[in-house]
This record gives C-alpha cells, structure tokens and sequence, in this order.
C-alpha cells in the first residue's frame, strides 16, 4: 500500500514539476519576443537616424560611475513626410 501512496506522490510531484517548467519555458519565450522587438526598434531607430544611445547600467556587483554619459543623434536631413510644429 505504501509503495503505491509513493508513486501516486512521485506522479504528482512529477506533474506539478512539468506545470512549472511549462511556465518557464512560456516566460522565457515571451522575454526572447520582447528582446527582440526591442533590437528590431533599436535597428529601426538608427536607420532613420532617431537613435538615442545610453551606457548600460552597472550592475550591483560592478563598481559605479559618477557620471552617465549619453549620445542623442538626430539626422535633419531625412524628412518623415509629416510636419509637425
């Protein structure tokens, strides 16, 4: 009896494991899907000339900077076809 309470544990913990790996697996493909559409705005973005560029941040074990530097470039000499004021 008691070896059959153990398997139905065992199939339950073996269940419970799938649920939680299936919801990893789901999480983690919706991050990649998020990783890319921002690379793709980031590649839009400098082609139309309207990238702004900031230094990652440094993380809890890297030692900090004083000071954040940023780049903003914007190319004038493209027109959108819109005019805006």
């Amino acid at each position: 009896m008691s070896s059959t309470v153990d398997l139905k544990t065992k199939e339950e913990k073996d269940a419970e494991l799938d649920k939680r790996i299936e919801a990893l697996r789901k999480k983690n493909e919706a991050l990649m899907k998020r990783y890319q559409e921002i690379e793709e705005d980031k590649k839009k973005a400098e082609q139309e000339g309207i990238a702004v560029t900031t230094p990652r941040k440094p993380r809890p074990h890297e030692p900090k900077q004083e000071k954040e530097n940023f780049t903003v470039t914007v190319d004038l000499s493209k027109t959108t076809g819109t005019n805006r004021i």
